[in-house]
């Protein structure tokens, strides 16, 4: 079976339809596995802003989790901020770390996403039933990373989106652990971005930060220039991958377990996104699918048939070229491409405008 993880949008409502969604793609073998979130807002929060989350409650999240394992489905709760400034180290700290873990471990979730190691220990000593998967913000993308890992008793492990597009890694990895593997299919991080590790830092303290498109803080406000400048990034050069492509990964690579990233409060239909890759097929823009069909600037100012992306993948995949460690080759079959993106010239000079003008007044 191929197992996908989606975002959980906490609407019980819909958990039939993804329900529905398992028995029409059951012919290909695709069903979802389980749904991941956190309580918020919440004093251990996720790698995801706070203000851009649904908010969800204990008895909420209980009821959520609870329809969840009637209808077959199971739930990741994500305690994976990168920081939790140091409190894991210190006595207090960890009472109220532990006190969290028994909250979420007596609310019946079933596995807990960490980026900290500190919290791998406490989670063992009270919640051993618990399994534990490692983020991939801890960007580990090596058999021997995870091999270092083994002994501290993990069950699975999301890949760093670094590790996407270069299949060797891959292949490699899921060749030799015994732990399972798990890769983010629709991430739009750059590849090796040199910011993402202090963005992931940036996130485990904002809190209380408000976000949205007219108030985008310094992270966000540098990648929306770098996409809207060299579009060709997000297309080609970003950890992003189509779900006509994923075949690759489980026919040729064995990976059977991929994840969706998201969990917007608003704006995004996880549930269409997800039947789309469950099709591996998509006719239209490829700005839409890389910003999960929900309405986006980068949509407005490009246009790039996905159907011209047919094959791009598979023949760097056939030709073993890497982005890593093949990058003339890679450019030069990327350059072949560029032109295919039509710009509106006029909404980019604009948007450009807006974040140059919002860099400037950032303090």
């Amino acid at each position: 079976m191929i197992y996908f993880n989606t975002p959980a949008d906490f609407d019980i409502n819909k958990i039939d339809k993804y329900r529905d969604l398992n028995q029409k793609f059951s012919f290909k073998k695709f069903a979802v596995k389980s749904f991941y979130g956190n309580l918020n807002p919440s004093e251990f929060p996720s790698a995801r802003y706070q203000s851009i989350l649904p908010v969800i409650n204990l008895r909420k999240l209980k009821e959520y989790v609870n329809v969840l394992h009637k209808t077959g489905f199971e739930f990741n709760y994500t305690f994976n901020a990168i920081c939790l400034e140091n409190i894991e180290h210190t006595k207090s700290g960890q009472r109220k770390i532990i006190d969290h873990i028994k909250i979420l471990r007596d609310a019946g979730i079933d596995s807990i996403t960490v980026s900290n190691f500190r919290v791998i220990d406490l989670i063992k000593k009270v919640a051993a039933g618990l399994k534990i998967n490692i983020s991939a913000n801890l960007q580990i993308m090596s058999a021997g990373g995870i091999g270092m890992l083994r002994g501290l008793g993990i069950d699975s492990i999301v890949l760093s989106t670094d590790a996407n597009k270069n299949f060797g890694i891959i292949a490699d990895i899921v060749n030799n652990t015994k732990i399972n593997v798990e890769i983010i299919i629709n991430s739009g991080c750059m590849l090796g971005c040199p910011f993402s590790y202090s963005h992931y830092s940036y996130i485990s303290h904002a809190k209380n930060l408000k976000l949205d498109a007219n108030n985008l803080p310094y992270f966000e406000l540098r990648c929306e220039l770098n996409r809207i400048l060299y579009p060709e990034r997000s297309v080609f050069l970003s950890s992003f991958i189509r779900p006509e492509d994923i075949s690759i990964y489980y026919n040729n690579l064995g990976i059977t377990n991929f994840k969706l990233i998201g969990r917007h409060k608003t704006g995004r239909d996880y549930l269409k996104n997800l039947e789309v890759y469950m099709q591996e097929y998509y006719q239209g823009n490829f700005f839409e699918l890389f910003y999960g069909l929900q309405d986006n600037i980068l949509q407005d100012i490009f246009y790039l048939d996905n159907r011209r992306l047919d094959r791009f993948l598979e023949n760097l995949y056939r030709n073993k070229i890497d982005y890593f460690y093949n990058y003339r080759e890679y450019m030069d079959r990327v350059n072949t491409m560029v032109k295919h993106i039509k710009i509106n010239k006029k909404l980019k000079k604009q948007r450009l405008q807006f974040c140059e003008r919002q860099l400037k007044c950032l303090p």
